[in-house]
């Protein structure tokens, strides 16, 4: 990897389509390699912003954001990940990629999932931002108690 010849002391990203926000990024600290169009930032608060009520929460200690045509195509997240699409739902892991052009963002490793009064946990999960689904790859563990809700948009009412 070449030598960073561009840092930041603060970084703020944020991209409109059709005059609406899609994402934005804050971070402490930003360093950008231009011949990879990477951009390696530090204390990263990713933000995508719905259509619908809520907006996905994203956090990490770092991040490496690749940069296709003026928009990130794929996010790098490192230590400490934080998925947050409400107060009923938030995801955690050590890593995670996130693709930009499906909306899915995939842990390798341990990942936990937890919300009020329920926690579900095992290896391997690919989140689906647009329709809130995950999918596991193995030793999954669930706990509820008598107090669980249910994430918004998985109930009926």
């Amino acid at each position: 990897s070449s030598a960073s010849r561009v840092q930041l002391e603060e970084f703020h990203r944020l991209e409109i389509k059709n005059g609406k926000p899609v994402w934005e990024v804050r971070a402490e600290n930003a360093k950008y390699f231009p011949e990879e169009l990477v951009t390696q930032v530090n204390k990263a608060r990713l933000t995508l912003f719905q259509d619908k009520e809520s907006n996905i929460a994203v956090s990490s200690d770092s991040a490496r954001l690749k940069m296709t045509i003026g928009t990130i195509s794929k996010a790098t997240l490192e230590g400490n990940v934080r998925i947050v699409g409400d107060e009923s739902l938030e995801v955690q892991a050590q890593s995670a990629e996130f693709d930009a052009a499906t909306k899915i963002f995939y842990a390798p490793g341990d990942v936990s999932v937890l919300g009020p009064g329920y926690k579900t946990s095992g290896k391997g999960l690919k989140f689906f931002v647009d329709t809130g689904v995950a999918i596991w790859e193995s030793k999954v563990e669930s706990r509820f108690e008598s107090k669980a809700k249910l994430p918004k948009g998985l109930n009926n009412d």
